[in-house]
């Protein structure tokens, strides 16, 4: 849950940073100042992220 009580949403990022890994957000964050960020998933690293970043390219 975000700092206003609302449920979170699970989304994926394909930045080429994070790609693939998935974090909570709040689900209204377009609609008020709520910057509520976790992340799900551990950081990828070595060849997984290698390949997911060749393909977003």
């Amino acid at each position: 849950m975000c700092r206003h009580g609302l449920s979170a949403l699970i989304y994926t990022s394909w930045t080429l940073g994070n790609p693939g890994r998935r974090f909570f957000k709040c689900g209204y964050w377009e609609w008020n100042d709520c910057n509520f960020l976790q992340w799900y998933d551990p950081p990828s690293h070595g060849r997984e992220k290698d390949i997911l970043t060749y393909l977003l390219r």
